[in-house]
């Protein structure tokens, strides 16, 4: 039905003579809705400036039976959903939270406004049993740590009846799981064999300040280098005093067997020196069985770096560098023979021709025989 403005601007001004919109409604038959909307779109400036055109009236309509229209899909898309009460309650919250008003959020979700403020207000009610769990959980943990987590849960429960705690074994197990309390667990790395037998690899050289002597120290490491589609490996000893290869051998394999063939030609060719420390990384080869024992045979100390360090290995890597850049990377070998020789000439030129920065810029074969006659007069002394 369409009100004209003068009948809208008395029904307002009647509303202001403190007539209630209860009594205004009976006596001229308009819906309440209308009253109070008009009042909200009248009373925001004086009632003699409002001048609302049809059109805009009849638009102002069309949005708000649109808005109904909407609000009832709304409804019908939330009863679809078949939210349950705690849960409608929990998107009241949360709408509440982000600033809509407790009127308009209850009304969507068809909660009483009573309920959504009783929810909001209580306090949360801690159930008996669950006080007990709390008590007996802390005197479970405690003696599985005091069992140093040996005991699973009927020997709990049995030392718990002796401490006077009544309780039953199934409750203790669920306690147990909720803690993760897992008795008897197996440490992450015991079925790795390499990682249990050599969990301990000391690193003696990185304790030492200085190497006085030649033969007192000995690094050692493996690269492989391509010949056409094969891979060979070079295993290298050097002198930490010297920084001189003192053994190096060219393999088609990795086995542990090629590194002792070279210790003992190397031992041998050094005269068998006394109070040797042998140091390399933590590869396969240097922890074998078959290597260590014959270190153990010889009485030479082993020494590790640690894992993923190669700066504790530094000179045998740096050795590798300087061969890669001065010699492999330079030529293609097309044979085992041709890179064996290729090898033995530029181990043989880095050790007597090329000076080396950190030995003062003399060659390793130099401050080698200059160690050497210091260690003699030394032993004279």
């Amino acid at each position: 039905m369409y009100y004209t403005l003068e009948f809208r601007k008395n029904i307002v001004e009647k509303y202001q003579q403190k007539i209630p919109v209860t009594k205004l409604s009976r006596e001229y038959e308009i819906p309440r809705s209308s009253i109070y909307n008009w009042i909200d779109l009248y009373l925001e400036k004086p009632i003699e400036e409002i001048n609302v055109s049809k059109k805009k009236y009849k638009s102002l309509i069309a949005k708000m039976n649109r808005m109904k229209v909407e609000h009832k899909l709304m409804k019908k898309i939330l009863t679809s959903l078949d939210l349950s009460k705690s849960e409608r309650l929990y998107y009241a919250k949360q709408s509440h939270q982000k600033g809509y008003s407790v009127h308009m959020v209850c009304r969507l979700l068809d909660i009483n406004r009573s309920t959504f403020y009783h929810d909001k207000l209580r306090k949360p009610d801690v159930k008996l049993i669950e006080q007990d769990d709390q008590k007996f959980k802390s005197v479970i943990s405690r003696l599985f740590e005091d069992t140093e987590g040996r005991l699973g849960a009927r020997k709990i429960r049995t030392l718990m009846m002796k401490e006077k705690y009544q309780i039953s074994e199934r409750r203790v197990k669920r306690l147990m799981n909720e803690m993760s309390l897992v008795p008897n667990k197996p440490d992450v790395d015991y079925n790795n064999y390499h990682k249990r037998k050599y969990a301990y690899k000391p690193n003696i050289i990185s304790k030492s300040e200085h190497y006085p002597y030649p033969n007192k120290i000995w690094v050692s490491d493996i690269t492989y280098i391509r010949v056409q589609r094969e891979h060979f490996y070079l295993f290298v000893i050097i002198d930490l005093y010297s920084r001189k290869v003192i053994g190096h051998k060219l393999s088609s394999s990795l086995e542990a067997i090629e590194l002792v063939k070279l210790m003992k030609t190397t031992y041998m060719s050094r005269q068998k020196p006394k109070n040797l420390i042998f140091h390399s990384d933590q590869g396969l080869q240097y922890t074998s069985l078959l290597f260590k024992k014959y270190l153990r045979k010889t009485e030479i100390e082993q020494s590790f770096s640690k894992k993923a360090c190669p700066y504790d290995n530094s000179v045998a890597e740096s050795f590798f560098a300087s061969l890669k850049k001065e010699e492999i990377y330079r030529h293609i070998y097309k044979s085992h023979e041709a890179l064996e020789y290729a090898l033995n000439k530029y181990i043989e030129f880095y050790n007597t021709v090329r000076p080396h920065g950190s030995l003062g810029y003399l060659t390793p074969e130099e401050f080698d025989k200059k160690g050497l006659i210091k260690a003699k007069e030394n032993r004279q002394n």
